[in-house]
């Protein structure tokens, strides 16, 4: 039998529950929405790392300024100057950036798959048949963004964040199913 305190843990989660399906269901129609158009996903997210990135860099450039007098200046004025040059980089070319990301991706998602297969073989700790299985799908994945470049430069970040837009509006439909199930079982009122 729950607790009082419990019960009033969950009274908001029962006040809310339709607005978490409701937010949900929205959320998940935008990661949809978002599968449609990856590819200009891929590149808005591109542009905005790049920004971030030339941001970045100038507050690091104004820093490298105010410690002109300290030892560490031209620590900051390298970190500038590298942030401020991906940033460019990335803005400039955000598909040639996003095709860059999704193979360095892709290669690390291989020699992960392959180390992974290797552990659950070497080691054969519980339930290592489902540690194989990860390995073999992230080598599989890998594989994949390697056989399909450059379209999977293209698509791939894109669907990555479609995708968890997609999850997270399913958790929140989730969490107002089970507010609505939750304040029924337990008569809160």
């Amino acid at each position: 039998m729950p607790t009082d305190l419990m019960q009033g843990n969950l009274l908001p989660l029962k006040r809310n529950a339709t607005w978490f399906l409701f937010f949900g269901t929205l959320i998940t129609l935008l990661g949809v929405a978002g599968l449609g158009m990856v590819v200009s996903l891929t590149l808005a997210t591109m542009v905005y790392f790049g920004i971030l990135l030339l941001v970045r860099g100038g507050v690091e450039l104004v820093a490298a300024h105010r410690s002109r007098d300290w030892g560490g200046f031209f620590f900051h004025l390298i970190s500038a100057s590298i942030g401020a040059v991906a940033g460019l980089v990335i803005v400039t070319g955000p598909g040639r950036a996003a095709e860059s990301i999704t193979l360095f991706l892709g290669a690390l998602f291989m020699v992960e798959g392959m180390m992974v297969i290797f552990a659950g073989l070497i080691y054969r700790f519980p339930s290592w048949g489902w540690t194989m299985a990860n390995g073999f799908l992230t080598f599989i994945l890998g594989l994949m963004l390697w056989q399909e470049f450059p379209t999977s430069g293209n698509t791939f970040i894109g669907t990555l964040i479609s995708l968890e837009i997609i999850i997270t509006g399913v958790s929140y439909i989730a969490l107002g199913i089970f507010g609505r199930r939750l304040a029924r079982e337990l008569s809160i009122s």
